[in-house]
């Protein structure tokens, strides 16, 4: 407290040049027991795990519909090697579509037989279907990208009602707020 008083004393009186810097490390980090991170094996999936990993969370539950690394040749194979050997998180993998309810009831169980109370929950699962709406074959694909984004994120929501959840992140898109064109099903369900 007395720290932040002196350096805006510091600042009053012009005596520096360019910028005073204030550490706050002093204040403990709060520790994540156990996170579900949906879309675990994508590139927002696990650079988010890295994140948590890197402060402090203890069990990393990394869920995607395959159970594996999704695009080959952008070094999520390295990011996923690191968490489970260098973090000193233990990484779990379970398959399980979040867009249906008796599989995140499911995978939600197995959590809690697996480690306790869930700590967090991180929504990066999505899928990206371009087409316009205008009927046929994009209106048919537009269910599957709305249950993967919008109503997977209500499922994880109902079934941890009853969890003291410290963290319920989900990830968006620029598209829901500027759209592009035969993206207008996407924009949708990030926006909801």
């Amino acid at each position: 407290h007395s720290q932040h008083q002196a350096a805006f004393q510091h600042l009053k009186k012009g005596a520096s040049i360019g910028k005073i810097v204030l550490a706050m490390n002093n204040s403990p980090k709060p520790v994540l027991l156990s996170v579900v991170i949906t879309g675990g094996m994508g590139g927002l999936g696990l650079q988010t795990a890295k994140v948590l990993a890197q402060q402090g969370a203890e069990h990393i539950f990394l869920v995607s519909r395959s159970g594996k690394v999704s695009y080959e040749g952008q070094g999520l194979e390295e990011d996923l090697r690191w968490l489970q050997t260098e973090s000193g998180a233990q990484v779990h993998i379970l398959q399980c579509d979040v867009s249906k309810e008796e599989d995140v009831v499911r995978m939600l169980a197995t959590v809690r037989e697996t480690m306790g109370p869930i700590g967090g929950i991180v929504h990066a699962a999505g899928v990206i279907r371009d087409g316009l709406i205008r009927g046929g074959a994009a209106c048919a694909g537009s269910a599957g990208v709305w249950s993967a984004k919008a109503h997977s994120a209500w499922l994880l929501h109902q079934h941890t009602l009853a969890d003291e959840l410290q963290l319920f992140l989900t990830f968006s898109s620029i598209t829901a707020a500027v759209g592009t064109a035969g993206q207008s099903v996407y924009g949708a369900a990030n926006r909801s």
